[in-house]
């Protein structure tokens, strides 16, 4: 009996069309698509904000042609989804109005396009009211929105406001109450009131208004630290109460997949459309913690993970990777030559720049990064030259425990990373049309580096092991055996030395020689029962 195998069915595949296509996440019914287009600005505003790319801010004024209407703001964000055009054949009797029900005989699906981009208006409307068009204001906000500076001297030679402003027919326009749209907590205190302090050598006084001070509720912990915290503070959890749900559940996502996630990392991760124009550290405030310094600082840790008890944790080490402010000479030079001035500006403006649009949307570090002349903090996860992913895997360059300084990584392997990459970056500079770089590392030298840095740590350990030793015998009241076995030796070596540790093998030795050992021996059995431990100990530790 044969059987015949039956392979599952997959749908027919399609090509996506090239064709881009916006799409639109219009607040309202839309009866009339150019009303629409308006109230956005019109086409060629819309088409102004769209080439701007990801992050454009959007303006919707339902009132579009009121000058003094609140805009609702949106902006563009990232999506990947497909424009597709659903057909429907409907058979109806002869005669029968088009929009009469009938029998649907067949459909058909078409994708148009790829949605690449999608405006998107999920804030709040501002408060606002409609002023009259005969109002004095309307007209000026009508000046000022048409820059019009002619019309602006007319308006205020001609004292209008003046002239007919009353309690009665004057209309004080909304104030915006909002700038970002969404719902936050406002600590409502009392303004400080202004101190007058004495001026400078001309007798004027200063006005000292009081800086608002920028309040964070995330958790600190010193590097030097036992501990890691576990869970976040009081105020952390009743500042993050408003943050929607989904926001919440992508950043718990995020530092799930990584324990250490950098800030310049997270930025990107959650851009602010995402977030809803929400402060990262609110957010990431009840998930994580920040060290001050060391190998992972300017970074986010979740809550009960401890990078110095983690090997795998030195991929999570940061790497601050810096440039000339100015740019390089020979760069400039060779493009000055090349003719290309609108070239020679762009990298002038982009090197002068410390934190760009560029900037703040890249976290890896690889050739392209350097190349266009950006700098920062990265994680060694992050740095995607071949020569750094060899060095960070190198086996022979882990400490056995973290220092402050270099991580999990010996000070030579960091080192050599860095230098790496200001190799790398001296080569593009000289060869910019080139796509890679290939640096290649004296292993053996680096060995002999790794073997000093070695040497060093066991050093460290040693005397770490002693001290930790000695305050264990001290809080015991007695000595721990190590430090007994250690001092026994001490005693047997020093005895050698004296010539009395081989006195039966002597010949020739007199009466007083023995004497003077039999009586010397109970003096440095320092551990006899009847002798002071804790003392005998602090002294016996003082030769070493």
């Amino acid at each position: 009996m044969s059987v015949s195998k039956k392979y599952p069915e997959y749908a027919e595949r399609f090509t996506l069309p090239q064709r881009s296509v916006l799409s639109v996440e219009y607040p309202g019914y839309v009866e009339d698509a150019e009303k629409a287009i308006k109230s956005l600005g019109g086409r060629e505003k819309l088409s102004r904000d769209v080439s701007q790319g990801v992050g454009a801010q959007l303006e919707l004024r339902y009132r579009y042609d009121d000058p003094t209407s609140h805009p609702i703001k949106g902006e563009i964000v990232p999506t990947h989804n497909v424009l597709i055009k659903v057909t429907r054949r409907i058979r109806r009797p002869k005669g029968a109005p088009k929009d009469s029900p009938g029998e649907t005989v067949g459909s058909s699906a078409k994708i148009v396009g790829v949605i690449e981009k999608t405006a998107r208006f999920r804030k709040l409307a501002d408060f606002q009211y409609i002023l009259p068009k005969g109002d004095p204001l309307f007209d000026l906000a009508n000046v000022v929105q048409n820059i019009d500076i002619d019309e602006a001297k007319k308006f205020i030679d001609s004292n209008v406001l003046d002239s007919t402003a009353t309690a009665q027919n004057t209309y004080i326009p909304a104030p915006f109450l909002d700038s970002s749209g969404w719902p936050s907590r406002f600590s409502l205190n009392m303004f400080e009131k202004p101190s007058d302090q004495p001026g400078n050598d001309t007798g004027e006084a200063r006005t000292n208004m009081g800086a608002q001070p920028n309040i964070f509720h995330g958790t600190y912990m010193r590097y030097s630290d036992k501990t890691v915290p576990t869970e976040p503070s009081a105020e952390a959890l009743e500042n993050a109460k408003d943050v929607p749900q989904d926001i919440m559940a992508k950043a718990r996502a995020i530092i799930e997949k990584d324990p250490v996630v950098s800030r310049n990392a997270m930025e990107v991760m959650m851009p602010p459309e995402e977030r809803g124009g929400i402060r990262t550290h609110t957010i990431m405030s009840t998930l994580a913690y920040v060290m001050d310094k060391g190998p992972w600082r300017s970074c986010w840790i979740r809550f009960g993970y401890d990078p110095r008890k983690d090997k795998d944790a030195c991929k999570y080490q940061v790497l601050d990777y810096r440039r000339n402010a100015g740019g390089t000479t020979s760069r400039k030079m060779r493009l000055a030559r090349q003719g290309d001035a609108s070239q020679t500006a762009a990298a002038s403006e982009n090197a002068g720049s410390a934190a760009g649009p560029l900037q703040a949307g890249l976290y890896i570090l690889d050739h392209e990064t350097i190349r266009q002349g950006i700098a920062g903090i990265f994680q060694l996860q992050h740095v995607k030259l071949p020569t750094v992913v060899e060095l960070l895997n190198y086996s022979e360059g882990r400490r056995k425990i973290p220092s402050e300084k270099s991580g999990w990584l010996h000070l030579s392997v960091l080192k050599t990373i860095r230098s790496t990459v200001h190799d790398i970056k001296k080569a593009i500079e000289n060869e910019p049309d080139k796509q890679s770089f290939d640096m290649s590392v004296d292993y053996e030298t680096l060995d002999k580096l790794i073997e000093a840095d070695r040497r060093q740590e066991n050093a460290v350990l040693a005397t770490e092991e002693r001290i930790r030793e000695r305050e264990e015998g001290v809080l015991l009241g007695q000595a721990s055996q190590v430090v007994r076995d250690r001092i026994d030796a001490q005693v047997n070596e020093f005895m050698s030395q004296l010539g009395t540790q081989t006195q039966r093998d002597m010949a020739g030795a007199d009466t007083l020689d023995g004497d003077r050992f039999d009586s010397d021996e109970g003096e440095f059995d320092i551990f006899d029962d009847e002798s002071d431990g804790m003392n005998s100990d602090a002294d016996g530790a003082d030769g070493f």
